[in-house]
């Protein structure tokens, strides 16, 4: 477990018995749900004399985010021709904005989205 993300201890929900591939072979654990512990896991940057050491954010954000952040500190314009999820999150790095996504949309193998 992640000391960062803190200690929540395994989920016992319905999956359990289910016959999802778990690596196991059985359902044992939480993987392919959107209980997995990879949805929640800290974001940690290091950019000094950028980035202030120490800060903490509750800013929802996600893999989707990092191109589109950085295209903007490197001044690069994304294709306008394309859809892009993600968004810039350069002022919760640099500026300690909270305005990140409101709610990010995921199904899970079961359907079950969150």
């Amino acid at each position: 477990k992640c000391d960062l993300a803190g200690n929540q201890g395994p989920f016992t929900g319905v999956w359990q018995a289910s016959p999802l591939p778990s690596g196991g072979g059985g359902g044992g654990t939480a993987k392919f749900t959107t209980w997995e512990a990879g949805h929640r896991v800290p974001f940690i940057a290091h950019w000094p004399d950028m980035i202030k050491p120490n800060t903490v954010s509750n800013v929802i954000g996600s893999h989707l985010d990092i191109m589109p952040t950085i295209a903007n500190l490197a001044n690069f314009t994304l294709p306008s021709n394309r859809s892009f999820d993600g968004i810039d999150l350069s002022a919760v790095l640099f500026d300690g904005s909270d305005q990140g996504h409101e709610y990010l949309f995921h199904p899970d193998m079961l359907g079950i989205l969150s």
